[in-house]
This record gives C-alpha cells, sequence and structure tokens, in this order.
C-alpha cells in the first residue's frame, strides 16, 4: 500500500535498502515486497533522486479499489492499516487529507 506518488517525497526506497536498514523486518519485507514496489513507469528513484512523473489518479484508484477488496476479503472483524493521506483520502471517499499522524476509522 503506497502513497500517491505525487512528489519526491512519495518515492519509496528499495527492498534491498529496506532490508539492510530494518533487519528484523527481513522475512516480512522480502515476502511483500518487490524490489521496486511504487509506481515508477520512468526512473523514480529516492536513492538516485530522480523524480520523472507522477502516478496517474486511474492507478491510485485501482490500487486502492485492490486494497478495498482485499480487505472486504478478510475474517477479521478489524484490521488496522497505516499509509499516506493521499492513499486514505481515495480509501475512504472523504474531501480532505488527513494530518501528520492523524488516526481516522473507516467503516466498510
Amino acid at each position: 500500500m503506497a502513497e500517491h506518488l505525487a512528489t519526491t517525497g512519495d518515492i519509496g526506497r528499495p527492498k534491498s535498502h529496506l532490508v539492510k536498514d530494518f533487519p528484523n523486518l527481513k522475512e516480512a519485507l522480502e515476502e511483500a515486497l518487490e524490489e521496486r514496489w511504487w509506481w515508477q513507469p520512468n526512473k523514480n528513484c529516492a536513492i538516485e533522486m530522480k523524480f520523472e512523473s507522477r502516478e496517474p489518479k486511474k492507478n491510485l484508484q485501482k490500487r486502492v479499489g485492490l486494497f478495498r477488496q482485499w480487505v472486504l476479503e478478510q475474517p477479521q472483524k478489524v484490521i488496522v492499516a497505516f499509509g499516506h493521506s493521499t492513499f486514505w483520502k481515495e480509501f475512504s471517499g472523504s474531501d480532505t487529507r488527513l494530518g501528520n499522524c492523524e488516526v481516522d476509522t473507516v467503516y466498510l
């Protein structure tokens, strides 16, 4: 669940860098992520400090829809997820973004 890639701050770091920096998460990261897990049709890369294109809104909407479908398929009644404001704005259908470190509850 990556943020809508709209600025340089939305570009992720490669999985291999995350595994190196967070070895206690190695197993989960290797299972869950591709090496370049953010939207990247061009050469958007945090390590190389390159930002060449924004993610189209249609792509964000597709990803949010896939996440919503995954949530609805889970047997748990309560799911906790962390993410960035634009993703959650699209997921919740809200007109406003979440503030920094803001918590929100969404009922599906």
